[in-house]
């Protein structure tokens, strides 16, 4: 279909009001470029354009591009383009983006409680004026942060790690997995079909994908495994392997197995894939699935990714297509950052802390698990993180709803103070808990000392000194023995009573001198 964009019935609509017979007339083209997980861009060109015919230029405006009956794009004006030359010919080019755009925009720390990635994208859609269609919905996790990421970046990241993708049209965000959604749209060689290249490749063939993960919840262990179908796998090639990852994080074997079933979905999508130019059609978008109705190989449908709808005056109206997915991972590097413990009420009794998360508007996290030495099945050094303490945390796989606290920062806050010299070489090592018992073990010379907050204190440097602030009592349930290589003083400023109630005593030594005194 080619002439003038007029008689293509090229209708286009600012902030309401359609663009005047002048305008139509110095329209040069129009493109519409659609892509998976990205907002569609529209690009008007107008030629000898008399701004004052209309507010095509007005940035922010909502522009609507019509053909004939059928709606083909909804956005907001993110960008004008003026140009001149000698002759006094002048340009005007208006780009536009779909409401997708708004989401990256925006950013806004914030939890998300037991919500799949559709609920996630609905809420998210609500706030940018999209409407939403779910078609594929995904598992919920208990926490979700979003920390440093725009709206958009977050919302893809969520929808990836479950082998989900989004494209918006018309105001609507479609939420979908690897089958697409609606019905497949026919094409026929040599009439709605222009020209057509499929390629098929077992590059990424593979027979299934194996991960085994962990929860930083509890430490459980998990494992998965997807079979790819049948029809995906090569006849020609025999022992395929198996895609193992290894090491990931996981709440459940279900999270597992999505994370599985996404990398055989960018796979697969690899295998097989169209690319062409089609007669203009609107139903043409990223999302929908599309079969050729006479194609010599496959008549299998596959899903479209990308979608240029270019409106020129010479070519007409034609869309260039392709089903080839992005299919690049984005990457989960480990972080580390610190926090302040906020909770150690686990209810599970597992010893973790809830933090408000630095440099993340104070987010506050799931509960965390402690690193501690020694850790193990009933033993290890008991030493947690209190209410108030600063504690380093690391992030294994950049997500900040999962973290482990690597222990106690020292940063403006006085350490304690044993008695000893601090500069004394090598250092001594030191226990403190918060109401102040202490253990202190000197490194530069013979001494322990364990000492309570009350004053009690056992002093051990070369002798051994036990002072008890109240009553001091030592008992053995079993036979006892008190020994002293030299003398040996028993003194008491109050009465002093020796006693074996219904037994006998027994004094020995070479002379007994009892003295008043």
């Amino acid at each position: 279909m080619s002439g003038s964009l007029d008689r293509m019935r090229v209708t286009i609509t600012v902030d309401g009001e359609t663009l005047a017979e002048p305008g139509v007339a110095a329209l040069a083209g129009v493109w519409v470029a659609q892509r998976t997980d990205r907002p569609a861009i529209a690009e008007v060109a107008l030629q000898d354009f008399e701004e004052s015919a209309g507010p095509v230029a007005d940035l922010g405006a909502e522009i609507a591009i019509s053909i004939g009956e059928s709606a083909l794009f909804l956005g907001d004006v993110t960008a004008v383009e003026r140009a001149f030359d000698g002759a006094g010919a002048t340009e005007l080019r208006v780009r536009a983006s779909d409401r997708l755009h708004r989401l990256a925009k925006r950013q806004q720390p914030r939890t998300f409680g037991d919500m799949t990635p559709g609920d996630i994208a609905e809420q998210m859609a609500s706030g940018a004026a999209l409407e939403i269609e779910r078609h594929a919905d995904g598992v919920a996790r208990r926490l979700r942060l979003q920390a440093d990421k725009s709206d958009l970046d977050f919302l893809l990241d969520v929808l990836s790690r479950s082998g989900l993708r989004a494209a918006t049209r018309l105001g609507v965000l479609h939420i979908y997995g690897a089958e697409g959604h609606g019905d497949p749209v026919e094409l026929e060689t040599g009439t709605s079909l222009l020209s057509a290249r499929e390629t098929t490749s077992a590059d990424c063939w593979r027979e299934q994908a194996s991960l085994s993960g962990w929860s930083v919840l509890d430490a459980k262990r998990f494992e998965a495994q997807v079979a790819a179908d049948q029809g995906d796998s090569p006849q020609a090639f025999s022992g395929l392997g198996s895609r193992w990852f290894a090491d990931r994080l996981a709440e459940s074997e279900d999270e597992l197995r999505i994370t599985a079933e996404a990398d055989l979905v960018r796979a697969t999508g690899l295998a097989r894939t169209l690319s062409g130019t089609a007669e203009g059609n609107v139903a043409l978008a990223p999302g929908t699935p599309i079969r050729i109705a006479d194609a010599p190989g496959s008549n299998a449908a596959l899903v479209l990714a990308s979608v240029l709808h270019r409106i020129e005056p010479e070519a007409g109206y034609v869309c260039e297509f392709s089903t080839a997915y992005d299919t690049r991972q984005r990457v989960k590097a480990p972080q580390v950052t610190l926090g302040d413990v906020v909770d150690v009420d686990d209810p599970d009794e597992l010893s973790r802390v809830r933090l408000s998360l630095y440099g993340n508007d104070d987010l506050v996290t799931d509960w965390l698990p402690t690193v501690s030495p020694g850790a193990g099945e009933e033993k290890g050094i008991f030493l947690l993180p209190e209410v108030g303490d600063r504690v380093l945390v690391i992030l294994p796989d950049g997500d900040p709803a999962r973290g482990i606290v690597l222990g106690g920062m020292i940063g403006g806050e006085k350490t304690p103070d044993f008695g000893e010299d601090r500069t004394a070489q090598p250092r001594g090592v030191g226990l403190r808990s918060a109401d102040g018992q202490e253990l202190y073990l000197a490194g530069d010379k013979a001494l322990a000392r364990l000492k309570s907050s009350e004053g009690d204190r056992l002093e051990m440097s070369g002798g051994a000194e036990l002072v008890a602030a109240g009553k001091l009592a030592l008992k053995s349930e079993d036979d006892g023995e008190f020994e002293a290589g030299g003398s040996l003083t028993l003194s008491a400023r109050g009465d002093l009573t020796i006693e074996a109630p219904g037994r006998s005593i027994t004094i020995r030594a070479r002379a007994v001198d009892f003295q008043q005194g």
